[in-house]
């Protein structure tokens, strides 16, 4: 699930260039996994779009070229529809019923839009993916805010998933651009993503 609005066109691009080596290095671990890959991207309302969903699909290479088709647009405002994306995600993918690991990676920079009347917000999406079995991972891009860090610390929490947040500067909290969290450098473990 990616925040597809004007600020992430870094982050996607990362995306772009690594879904293949993901892949190769999960089918690497023992050669049996049946590895999935869904998606949702999102923007706000007003934009050309608010969500566009690719359905769960073990054809990596249909979903590169999925994935090669997002770009960055739209946004304006800092809250995103990031409910409306979380509800295609969870509701509207074919998520497998049979035994399976279920991760769902929720990569953004702003918090959820809450919109008078709002059908499905995020706090549902925590309940469906308790009761799914779905692990949520959401990973703060550069320029989050509080209010974000909250909600996807919630969400990483409440699904026993883990909230992942962006810096640069080798996780030096003085050279990071990629998190505006004042976070001791004791408190964190530094990884690739």
């Amino acid at each position: 699930i990616i925040d597809a609005t004007g600020s992430m066109s870094e982050e996607i691009d990362r995306i772009k260039t690594t879904i293949t080596q993901i892949a190769d290095r999960i089918a690497e671990l023992d050669g049996t996994t049946e590895l999935r890959f869904g998606l949702v991207d999102y923007r706000d309302r007003g934009d050309a779009y608010v969500t566009h969903a690719v359905d769960f699909t073990n054809n990596i290479s249909a979903f590169q070229t999925a994935v090669n088709d997002v770009y960055a647009g739209g946004g304006g405002d800092m809250p995103e529809e990031l409910n409306a994306a979380l509800h295609k995600g969870m509701r509207q993918l074919s998520w497998r019923a049979d035994t399976a690991l279920r991760i769902a990676f929720v990569v953004a920079d702003a918090p959820a839009h809450h919109y008078e009347q709002e059908e499905y917000v995020y706090d549902q999406a925590m309940k469906d993916g308790a009761r799914m079995g779905v692990k949520f991972f959401p990973i703060a891009s550069g320029g989050s805010d509080g209010i974000a860090e909250l909600q996807f610390r919630q969400l990483a929490q409440f699904t026993q998933g883990h909230f992942i947040f962006i810096t640069e500067g080798n996780g030096s909290s003085s050279g990071s651009g990629g998190s505006d969290y004042d976070v001791d450098e004791n408190d964190f473990q530094v990884e690739n993503v």
